[in-house]
């Protein structure tokens, strides 16, 4: 009979080990990758123009989709059992050939850009993320520009915005102390980082009597700005300009400068928050929105695991791709706000408003 050698018992437990928490945790990751292949295939619906020819009418058949869309009947087939089993479309088995239809409700989510916090926006969004180029931009800590061509997910992100910069955040805005008196009559407002543009367009809706600058270092994005004031019907009271990374030339002072969910974006922040403040006349007001840091860190909060993976994909790799490389990342919590203040020689950041989604600072030099 063998002896059986003693061995030293590892007294930490297996990382393998099923247990509650263990089996909670993979319950989740599941279904998230659900959510992701589902994400996609509404990506899919919307791309292919699957939902704007299923929300007209009364219904339609897969070869019926297949031919109003120059796509395939029999892939059309299987996006549209795919849909049903995710319950977002309704298979009539009545008749034959078997006709399919949105549920009811479900168009106003998928088709409506006006919808704050649009979802389809959302999906146009995850299904650009080049996760390859971003793996990369990890390693060798470049970062990655989202106006790139490996990460051109700033068109969707700007869909995704377009609502609540035109509406909720003006509004917003509108609760600190001096804005609306100063915009009630002829002024100059200055957007720093417009863009799109579509909080500058939100300004001068906002506020008829403004004439609104935006300045933005990205030749595409002031190309889409000026064609949104266009057909918001704004441009003869909105203009966009070229600015040279954080330099403006030429500009007069204004009476009010915005910078709208910019700061995070900002290699420099402290030199952002500069020249935010720079352009500003004496006795004007520098306003700078960004996201509520919320709880941080917080466990379990879908409104902070959102702006964190938004964070990690998309907004700290755009910071990073910068030249000075000192970003924030999404949440700035007060006491990075304060650490700012200090580095970018204001006398204060002060938080002048919020709502639970948006914080605004008001700088004083």
């Amino acid at each position: 009979m063998c002896d059986t050698p003693d061995v030293e018992q590892d007294p930490r437990p297996s990382p393998f080990v099923t247990d509650e928490a263990a089996s909670a945790l993979e319950e989740r990751l599941w279904t998230s990758v659900l959510g992701a292949l589902e994400t996609l295939t509404v990506y899919l619906g919307d791309r292919l123009g699957y939902y704007r020819t299923l929300s007209r009418g009364n219904g339609s058949s897969a070869a019926e989709l297949a031919s109003a869309t120059g796509t395939d009947p029999r892939m059309a087939r299987e996006w549209l059992t795919q849909q049903v089993a995710a319950g977002i479309v309704i298979r009539d088995r009545a008749s034959e050939p078997a006709m399919y239809r949105l549920r009811e409700g479900h168009a106003e989510v998928l088709l409506n850009p006006d919808r704050e916090w649009w979802p389809t926006a959302a999906t146009r969004f995850v299904a650009t993320l080049d996760l390859e180029a971003l793996a990369s931009a990890f390693v060798t800590g470049t970062g990655l520009s989202w106006t790139s061509s490996g990460q051109g997910v700033l068109d969707p992100y700007m869909e995704l915005m377009r609502p609540s910069l035109l509406d909720t955040v003006p509004a917003l805005i509108s609760r600190v102390p001096g804005v609306d008196g100063r915009l009630a009559g002829q002024s100059r407002i200055a957007d720093l980082g417009c863009r799109h543009g579509w909080g500058a367009i939100g300004l001068a809706r906002r506020y008829p009597r403004a004439d609104v600058e935006g300045f933005d270092s990205d030749e595409p994005s002031l190309a889409a700005a000026r064609s949104n004031a266009e057909r918001e019907g704004c441009a003869d009271r909105v203009s966009f300009h070229r600015a040279e990374g954080l330099r403006v030339h030429g500009a007069d002072p204004f009476d009010v400068v915005f910078a709208f969910e910019a700061l995070h974006h900002a290699p420099d922040p402290a030199a952002f928050l500069r020249a935010v403040a720079e352009l500003a006349a004496e006795d004007g007001i520098a306003v700078v929105i960004e996201p509520t840091p919320g709880d941080v860190p917080a466990v379990g909060d879908e409104g902070l695991r959102t702006a964190m993976a938004m964070s990690v994909l998309c907004c700290l790799p755009d910071a990073m791709a910068g030249a000075h490389r000192a970003p924030t990342g999404t949440l700035i919590e007060p006491e990075l706000m304060a650490d700012l203040a200090d580095s970018s020689g204001l006398r204060a950041i002060d938080l002048a408003a919020t709502d639970g989604t948006w914080n605004v600072y008001t700088l004083e030099r």
